[in-house]
């Protein structure tokens, strides 16, 4: 698990400006009509690189970043959780910050024996090849920022380039590691 202190400058730099558009474009009301149907939703601008277009467009979301190849927005409604998982790749690092307001313990990230509770930390950066469960048990939704960064390395290049390798094989399959996701688009 990390801090976004532990992470290079302009790593840090594309994270904050990730964050600071999320807040500026007030994303959250301009998903919550579609997603408040969905018991679980997930919508991507970019994944493994590549931008997706879909209904709502996000000019700093499409930009090129060094670090940043994934970015999309995880919406939980009330009493909804996953089941325990592993994400399968040791090339990224998951970044999440919860985007709306949560006033309640019962909404949280656990990563093994650490629990993030939403209230009262924003953003939570982890290895997700370490087995994590989401939880949200209160009444209210939950909207939480998801982004993959390559995985900081004196070896950047060689790190990025698995990051497209994988990206070429995994274009077609996330609809596998996100089926209990109804995606928006």
């Amino acid at each position: 698990m990390y801090q976004l202190g532990d992470l290079p400058d302009d790593c840090q730099n594309e994270v904050k400006q990730i964050i600071d558009a999320v807040v500026s474009e007030n994303v959250v009301d301009e998903l919550s009509s579609r997603a408040e149907k969905e018991r679980r939703s997930m919508i991507f601008f970019k994944w493994y690189g590549n931008n997706i277009d879909n209904f709502y467009n996000v000019p700093t979301f499409h930009q090129d970043y060094k670090y940043i190849k994934t970015i999309g927005i995880s919406t939980f409604n009330k009493s909804e959780s996953t089941d325990e998982h592993y994400g399968p790749l040791r090339t990224t690092i998951r970044v999440l910050y919860n985007i709306n307001d949560i006033t309640s313990k019962d909404s949280y990230i656990k990563v093994r024996d650490v629990e993030n509770r939403w209230c009262e930390k924003k953003m939570f950066i982890f290895d997700d090849t370490l087995s994590h469960q989401s939880f949200n048990e209160t009444d209210e939704p939950r909207y939480v920022l998801f982004v993959d960064i390559v995985r900081p390395s004196k070896c950047h290049f060689i790190m990025e380039m698995w990051v497209k390798f994988i990206a070429v094989i995994m274009q077609k399959m996330n609809h596998i590691f996100y089926s209990s996701w109804v995606p928006l688009k």
